[in-house]
C-alpha cells in the first residue's frame, strides 16, 4: 500500500531532528522559581511539524497515494489554527505558564478548525449540526491535547502514544483514511521520532516545552479529524489511555503536581 504516510514521517524525522539540535543550543531559559536553576524548553518537535508540514502541503501532488486514496480537507488549515496555539505556549517557554492562556491558544486552535474546514461532521456515525460540528471540534482538541501532556510525565511515553496512535491511522488503512490523514499523521510520527534522536545524540537532553506538546496535540488531533475513524479511535483507544492517564494521576498525585506542565508555576528541573 503507498500512501503519503511514509514520506511525511521521514520528512518530519529529518526536520525534527535539526532543529532540536539546532535550537537545543540556543533554547530560551525560563524563569525559575526561586531557588532553582533556570531551564530550557525544546522547541524542535513545533519547529518540525510546522515546517514539515508546509513543505507536504506544498509537495502533495507528488506525493505517492493509492488511486483510491481521498484526499480530505485541506490540511493546510491546521497551520493557520497552530498560531495562536503556539504563541501562547511559547509565552510559557519564555517565562511563565498560564493554564489559562493554554485553555484560551486550544480555544482559538479549535474554533480556527472548526470554521476552517476541518470540523468533526459526524460522531459515532451522527451527523452533527453546524454549531456542534465546532463544538465537538474543540472539545476533541482539548483531550487529545491533556492527553499528549499528561503522557508527557511519564519516560518515552509522548514517543509511544503518538506511535501508537499513528500506527492504528497507518493499520486501518483502506477506505478509514484520506491523504490528508496519512499525511498528518506521519509528520507527527516523525516528529516524536526526530525529537527522541535528538535527545539521544544531545549530552544533556533539553525538556519537552509546552508549545512543543501542545502542536503535538494539535496535530493528533487534526489527523483523527480528518481521518474516518473517529469512532473506533475514541472508544477503542482514546478512552482507555485516557483513563489510564486519570489513573497514574490519582496514585502519583504528588509526583505530578511537582512536574505537570499546566500548573502554574513554571516546570523546573
Amino acid at each position: 500500500m503507498t500512501t503519503p504516510f511514509a514520506a511525511s514521517l521521514a520528512l518530519a524525522l529529518v526536520v525534527t531532528l535539526a532543529a532540536q539540535l539546532l535550537t537545543a543550543k540556543r533554547a530560551p531559559k525560563r524563569s525559575a522559581a526561586a531557588g532553582k536553576a533556570p531551564v530550557r524548553a525544546g522547541a524542535g518537535t513545533w519547529i518540525g511539524l510546522v515546517v514539515s508540514t508546509g513543505l507536504l502541503w506544498m509537495l502533495r501532488p507528488v506525493l505517492p497515494q493509492e488511486a483510491e486514496l481521498r484526499l480530505g480537507p485541506p490540511f493546510w488549515t491546521i497551520l493557520l489554527s497552530a498560531i495562536p496555539l503556539i504563541a501562547a505556549t511559547l509565552v510559557s517557554d519564555f517565562g511563565r505558564s498560564s493554564s489559562e492562556r493554554h485553555a484560551l491558544g486550544l480555544l482559538l486552535a479549535g474554533l480556527v478548525l472548526g470554521l476552517a474546514g476541518m470540523p468533526i461532521v459526524r460522531f459515532l456515525d451522527v451527523p452533527l449540526a453546524p454549531l456542534w460540528q465546532v463544538v465537538a471540534t474543540v472539545l476533541w482538541l482539548f483531550l487529545m491535547a491533556s492527553i499528549v501532556e499528561l503522557v508527557s510525565l511519564v519516560p518515552l511515553g509522548v514517543l509511544l502514544f503518538t506511535l501508537a496512535l499513528a500506527g492504528v491511522i497507518w493499520a486501518s488503512g483502506g477506505g478509514q483514511q484520506s491523504v490528508a490523514s496519512y499525511t498528518l499523521a506521519g509528520a507527527a510520527a516523525g516528529a516524536v521520532i526526530g525529537r527522541t534522536l535528538a535527545d539521544a545524540f544531545s549530552p544533556r537532553p533539553v525538556p519537552w516545552g509546552k508549545a512543543e506538546i501542545f502542536a503535538l496535540g494539535l496535530w493528533l488531533s487534526v489527523a483523527t479529524t480528518v481521518a474516518f475513524l473517529k469512532s473506533v479511535a475514541f472508544a477503542g483507544f482514546v478512552l482507555p489511555l485516557a483513563a489510564l492517564a486519570i489513573g497514574l494521576i490519582l496514585i502519583s498525585i504528588q509526583t505530578f503536581e511537582r512536574t505537570l506542565l499546566l500548573r502554574v508555576a513554571p516546570r523546573a528541573e
